[in-house]
């Protein structure tokens, strides 16, 4: 096996949970995710352990989305 393929199994990333995976819908709902990561990592000292919560908000939000799309449309 090589390096990719052991990141694949590892990952668990099948044929088809990569269909879902470049959906668009998906791609876009990830972007959408960033901005409560960020504010996780920069607000950290003066929120403290409050500061998980944006953090544990997009880590939860990417985790549903992944399986909540179906397989991208070819055009």
């Amino acid at each position: 096996m090589t390096v990719v393929q052991n990141i694949a199994h590892a990952f668990q990333m099948t044929d088809a949970v990569w269909q879902r995976h470049t959906n668009p819908w998906s791609v876009w709902t990830r972007y959408a995710s960033l901005p409560l990561l960020i504010v996780a990592i920069w607000s950290r000292v003066w929120l403290g352990w409050g500061g998980d919560r944006p953090g544990s908000g997009g880590y939860f939000v990417d985790l549903a989305q992944s399986s909540r799309f179906s397989q991208a449309q070819n055009d």
